[in-house]
């Protein structure tokens, strides 16, 4: 609950003060790669910046401006695909979903957002169904959002049931 508390206030500061310059979501770019370069999960003590994962009850506890506003960054990250993993053997069929999200922490402060999504999917060439699934980051200020080169897209395959 205390990081829902932080999350709300940091986005409404963002909301009703002026615009963080893209100094600061280039910084948080530079932050975040330099710190996967040593801890590629950014799990690791000794790295920059890491993650802290939230709950399903902490996100719904977000305000839903922030929510909102997290779905249409995972939706716009997920644009590239159609010039890269569907330039391939898969389509996509459906809307893209926001599977997880993770705040980036620096110290004792959230700096950013590492969000998870994924679309359901088809390999043509066999018929398998799954999904499309990568993830992303973006700066508390939503401005300059990029790929997780640890976790571009992927085609994650179904498991079939047993008969």
């Amino acid at each position: 609950m205390k990081k829902a508390l932080l999350t709300q206030f940091l986005f409404l500061l963002c909301l009703f003060t002026p615009a963080l310059s893209m100094a600061d979501a280039n910084s948080f770019k530079a932050d975040v790669r330099k710190s996967q370069r040593e801890c590629p999960r950014l799990n690791c003590a000794q790295a920059q910046v890491h993650l802290e994962t939230i709950s399903v009850t902490e996100y719904r506890a977000l305000p839903a401006e922030l929510r909102e506003k997290l779905r249409e960054v995972a939706f716009d990250l997920a644009q590239v695909w159609g010039d890269t993993i569907l330039e391939g053997d898969f389509e996509a069929h459906h809307q893209i979903k926001l599977d997880t999200v993770e705040f980036v922490v620096e110290g004792s402060s959230i700096v950013g957002y590492r969000l998870t999504y994924s679309a359901s999917a088809k390999e043509v060439s066999t018929g398998r169904e799954g999904r499309i699934v990568e993830s992303g980051f973006v700066h508390k200020s939503f401005r300059g959002p990029f790929r997780d080169n640890h976790s571009l897209a992927r085609f994650m395959s179904e498991a079939k049931p047993r008969r």
